[in-house]
């Protein structure tokens, strides 16, 4: 028997299977001659075994069953035949996908045809949001719904935050039957690309990790050079701002920033441990973990002075003095450790950045809304490329730094399956605060808010964080994304210098996110939420962060 491709669940479908299924039961709906038994199905005329409308009945089922599966519903596999197919149109041999041409994530779910929704359960109470056609009571209760889950999901992030710094120098369990050290496994082992990022628990435990396990030795260390000393280091980058490839004694890898500023160039690790903040509370789920860490000059003397080292190098030494001689002291020098992403990642050359993501400078901003209209329906290809573009775009606009473009783009991929995932926002350093984006007045964020404007579609999840925390001057108290990055940055009361992120930077950071929440609402006046609110396929939830009793004592 061969099926059409793509089958629907249709009203006569399913009255046809039902009628089949009555005809081969034979049975018929009485009721019980007891009281208060109901109805019950009574099934007779099961003589003569297996004949032709048994097989009917189960051809039909296949054929309901399938069109289900087939146009999305909500089936739980990761692979659909789509994705497989487009998989295989840009395998290329080797370890990893070409960097040129269209691409599907592995690990997008099967698209549901209803229209956009998001199950919720607060306190016991179950709601849904994006329902069709809501009277004003649903209306209320919806918005009532997504205040407290965003509000959950910033508590849940802040409570990591803070446990995470009242155990940093306590190792986790390392013991697969300890609950973190399953946990941790569980958390490496997820084929979905944002399972490290967007589960607090396993951000958490990465963020534990890096901090608490020693560092055995280094795989590789930058110098800091100021460019009146490149002179005296030839063949060395020009401005190079320190830096050490680190790996712990877990088994863990990650890379320390020192400087804030006062070394080769204005990059700051200030900027790594802000901006991670930012990444988690904005939903966007794209960037490791980054935390403060110290190194005392002798533990610095130490990993470059080891000969026994693979990697190891006879300029080390004098390139950790340059680290502390500039960016710290005699004691030693404080800096950001990042966590090491857990699926590869590539740079992006210059010229196939276009492949990816949609650049508003590059055409004119009717062309660039036309892009950027997309709808949970449209060809995966086409949609997620729509949202990757959106979600870089924001990260630029709350980084702060508008040349991003021009620096670097990275982009995770699956060396196995020869498969991309998403953008991944590393290298953080040149984010700044000092002044706001809308103050830049620079034409490619004009472009781009121009663009948006026209298209009025964005990630949902990111788009209700963005609202969610975005100032409102009729709400002074409020709680803005600049007072709780700073409510997290806080955590660090170990911290060498001055505060992490001053009030003033954060009014910029608030700024920064009331571009998009701008468009956003303006965008909603005239279209309405469902319209605006594109749902990302990609987009999973977990549990809220759980802090037992003796950490809320610690904190």
């Amino acid at each position: 028997l061969r099926f059409p491709a793509s089958p629907s669940l249709s009203a006569p479908s399913l009255l046809l299977s039902l009628l089949v299924l009555r005809v081969w039961f034979g049975g018929v709906w009485r009721g019980s001659k007891a009281s208060c038994e109901g109805m019950r199905w009574s099934a007779v005329s099961m003589k003569g075994g297996i004949g032709f409308t048994t097989v009917l009945a189960i051809v039909t089922l296949v054929y309901v069953v399938s069109g289900a599966s087939e146009t999305g519903g909500h089936a739980t596999s990761r692979n659909t035949q789509s994705t497989q197919s487009a998989h295989n149109s840009v395998t290329t041999g080797g370890d990893k996908p070409s960097l040129h041409g269209r691409y599907e994530y592995l690990w997008m779910p099967p698209y549901d045809p209803q229209p956009a929704h998001m199950d919720l359960t607060i306190n016991g109470k179950a709601g849904t949001l994006y329902s069709v056609n809501a009277d004003a009571s649903s209306g209320y209760l919806r918005r009532m719904l997504i205040r407290q889950r965003l509000d959950q999901d910033t508590d849940a992030w802040l409570a990591a935050f803070k446990a995470f710094y009242a155990l940093s120098d306590v190792e986790p369990g390392e013991d697969e039957y300890s609950s973190e050290g399953y946990y941790h496994k569980h958390c490496l082992a997820d084929d979905d690309f944002f399972r490290m990022y967007a589960d607090p628990m396993c951000t958490y435990l990465w963020m534990r990790r890096i901090r608490s396990s020693r560092v055995v030795r280094a795989e590789d260390i930058v110098p800091v050079i100021p460019d009146e000393e490149l002179a005296d280091h030839p063949g060395f980058k020009k401005s190079a701002n320190g830096g050490i490839r680190c790996r712990h004694a877990n088994g863990d890898r990650s890379y320390w920033k020192p400087c804030h500023g006062n070394g080769a160039s204005s990059e700051t690790y200030y900027s790594e441990i802000i901006y991670f903040f930012i990444d988690r509370f904005l939903g966007l789920y794209r960037t490791p973990p980054a935390v403060l860490k110290f190194f005392s000059s002798d533990e610095l003397r130490d990993l470059a002075a080891d000969s026994s080292n693979e990697y190891y190098d006879p300029d080390w030494p004098w390139m950790v003095d340059s680290i502390n001689s500039h960016c710290g002291d005699d004691t030693g020098t404080e800096g950001a450790l990042v966590g090491w992403t857990n699926f590869p990642i590539e740079e992006l050359e210059h010229e196939i950045k276009t492949d990816h993501i949609y650049r508003s400078r590059d055409t004119n901003p009717e062309e660039f809304s036309r892009w950027m209209n997309v709808t949970e329906h449209t060809n995966h290809v086409e949609l997620v490329k729509a949202l990757d573009t959106a979600a870089f775009y924001i990260h630029e606009s709350m980084c702060g730094y508008t040349g991003k473009w021009g620096h670097n783009i990275f982009i995770s991929y699956r060396a196995d399956h020869q498969q991309f995932g998403p953008i991944c926002n590393i290298d953080n350093d040149r984010c700044q605060w000092s002044h706001s984006v809308p103050s830049m007045r620079k034409s490619d964020i004009l472009d781009m808010a121009q663009g948006f404007r026209r298209s009025c579609r964005f990630p949902e999840n990111v788009a209700l964080r963005i609202l969610h925390l975005a100032p409102d001057p009729q709400d002074v108290a409020k709680r803005t994304l600049g007072s709780v990055v700073r409510e997290a940055a806080g955590i660090y009361r170990d911290h060498k210098y001055t505060s992490l992120l001053h009030s003033s930077e954060a009014e910029a950071i608030d700024a920064n996110i009331g571009v998009f929440a701008s468009l956003i609402r303006d965008c909603i006046a005239e279209h309405g939420e469902d319209y605006v609110m594109v749902r990302e396929p990609w987009y999973q939830t977990y549990n809220t962060f759980q802090l037992n009793v003796p950490i809320v004592g610690a904190i």
